[in-house]
């Protein structure tokens, strides 16, 4: 049947309509992916923060003291699902207020085991949620503290474990850049060991922007980050280590692996040599985590914990 010129005209506008809404989701996509954070900027300094209370106002001063007087620009910081959008939206623009970003800080070890990521997926949903009402000021990125070598299975079924812990990240990281999360993963110190370096390696290049080392023993810091160094200089990620603050005796600590009774200005020495033996390498420095870091910084003479 032949068109009215009406029906025609209606068409044509129709069709105009369709193609300006292509592009305007287009031109969001161009802002989102414009507006993704860098390798340089992810690699500021850290601190790590796993009590919903440091998201609290009346902890404000704690929090802001410890990240000026560490010099860190970004806070991970755990984000329960209990805590509401308002006090999450609050502290956001407290940090953004002070110049600082913030990623959300999750993982369970049997997550490794999960199929599909589904727990991984569920965080992302709700960070993407969160951002979605919190304004000018968003979580910027994701660190995953996904530990399979706690599970029975790592002397079991390391292989099958490894190969499902990536495939998960990996799932999870694809899912992050959707949302333009950047992608932090940490790891222990010992994945770059014979018998898992090919995940190692799968990982760095699939799941993740940067790897952040738990570079916990202090005999030989430098060498334990060589062949996460090497990775992440093959594929363009970024590398943190991170400094184990917490006190001998949690979490079964030793001495050797924490600088709880070293201070602050031995982090800042370690840092330094690491930072000299990797010129190449787009480094970072995290601290783990505030509370700790607190109680050194209560310890030490007022200004000593800031950086030079």
């Amino acid at each position: 049947m032949k068109k009215s010129d009406d029906q025609k005209r209606h068409m044509v506008e129709m069709a105009a309509a369709a193609v300006i809404g292509v592009c305007m989701a287009a031109g969001v996509f161009l802002i989102r992916k414009n507006s993704t954070t860098t390798v340089s900027e992810a690699c500021r300094p850290g601190l790590f923060s796993w009590k919903r209370s440091a998201m609290q106002e009346e902890r404000e001063e704690e929090v802001q003291r410890a990240m000026a007087e560490l010099g860190c620009e970004i806070i991970y910081q755990e984000i329960p699902d209990s805590v509401s959008d308002e006090t999450v939206t609050a502290f956001l623009k407290r940090r953004k207020q002070q110049g600082q970003a913030v990623f959300a800080l999750a993982g369970e070890a049997e997550w490794a085991m999960e199929e599909d990521a589904s727990s991984m997926k569920k965080v992302l949903e709700r960070i993407s949620q969160r951002n979605s009402v919190s304004g000018d000021a968003r979580i910027e990125g994701i660190v995953w503290d996904v530990e399979p070598y706690l599970l029975e299975e790592w002397d079991t079924d390391r292989p099958g474990l490894m190969e499902t812990y990536v495939e998960n990240l990996s799932t999870a990281y694809r899912q992050a850049k959707e949302e333009d999360l950047f992608v932090i993963v940490c790891i222990p110190h010992f994945y770059d060991s014979e018998k898992t370096y090919a995940y190692l390696d799968r990982l760095v290049k699939n799941g993740c922007d940067a790897v952040a080392v738990m570079n916990y023993s202090k005999r030989n810091e430098i060498r334990q980050l060589a062949g996460e160094a090497e990775l992440a200089k093959k594929y363009g990620r970024g590398l943190i280590n991170i400094t184990e603050l917490q006190e001998p005796g949690s979490h079964s600590l030793t001495a050797e692996q924490t600088y709880y009774e070293d201070g602050t200005g031995a982090v800042r020495e370690s840092q330094d040599r690491i930072r000299k033996a990797y010129p190449e390498t787009e480094l970072g420095f995290a601290w783990h985590c505030l509370e700790p870091a607190l109680e050194l910084l209560d310890r030490e003479e007022p200004g000593m914990g800031e950086p030079k």
